[in-house]
């Protein structure tokens, strides 16, 4: 009875670290692609442990049977392959645990209750790499999150940048109807200025109207942004500050 309990609580803590690994993987890829990492979640359900590690906000819940993991800052230029590679790393990840884990088994390193762990693991791992193969969504808190295979297939055949491309080609030519996304700062991905878009994106999020326009200031301030999209960011500036003088968040 005491292996039984050693073995479930091993699988429980297995499926854990292998999900964290996973999740990892991609924020560290990610990283070392320029991305700002944002947050990891590892499982679903009741939330038992919340923390920030450099920023990044990590949260493990109760069933390690689903994460995700948030990065900021992929410019609209190579999008397609910085996805591609962004989305298929937690499964190479989970193939390299994969592997070790059968090299244990090939060289008989452990036996018993350890070795059946090991088993359950390696069984888990290849579960693990097929269902997050297969292009399909699931749901996470309320939303429902691609699985590696569909964000693969999404970057891989370019859906993801044209959507985003058109989206803020339509936005800022209401301004300036013969704005070039592709000479845009957007499409050419300044580290800096999308690490303060982002700040502004926050500010705003969280009704900080002073934070938003000090944000935006510096925006335009930097000398980047092509006559459009300096029309959209004072637009916005100009609409803040109005709600802003008549006591709206």
């Amino acid at each position: 009875m005491m292996d039984f309990i050693l073995l479930i609580a091993g699988v429980y803590g297995w499926a854990t670290f292998s999900l964290l690994m996973h999740e990892l993987a991609h924020l560290s890829l990610g990283w070392m692609m320029g991305l700002r990492p944002k947050s990891l979640r590892v499982g679903k359900g009741r939330e038992w442990l919340r923390m920030r590690v450099r920023g990044v906000e990590v949260v493990f819940a109760a069933w390690p049977t689903i994460g995700a993991a948030y990065v900021e800052g992929m410019p609209l230029r190579w999008m397609r392959w910085r996805g591609s590679a962004y989305a298929i790393a937690g499964l190479l990840a989970n193939g390299v645990m994969a592997w070790g884990l059968w090299q244990i088994l090939e060289r008989d390193l452990v036996e018993g209750t350890a070795r059946s762990l090991v088993k359950a693991a390696l069984i888990w791992e290849a579960w693990i790499i097929f269902v997050n193969v297969i292009p399909d969504e699931r749901e996470l808190n309320g939303s429902r999150i691609g699985t590696d295979g569909k964000q693969f297939l999404d970057y891989v055949t370019g859906r993801v940048a044209l959507r985003l491309l058109r989206e803020y080609e339509i936005n800022i030519r209401r301004y300036d109807p013969e704005f070039d996304v592709r000479k845009s700062v957007a499409y050419r991905g300044d580290s800096k200025l999308q690490e303060v878009h982002q700040r502004a994106l926050s500010e705003y999020k969280e009704g900080r109207s002073s934070g938003y326009l000090e944000a935006c200031g510096i925006i335009l301030e930097s000398g980047e942004l092509l006559p459009g999209e300096r029309a959209q960011v004072l637009d916005s500036m100009a609409c803040q500050y109005v709600q802003h003088a008549r006591g709206s968040p």
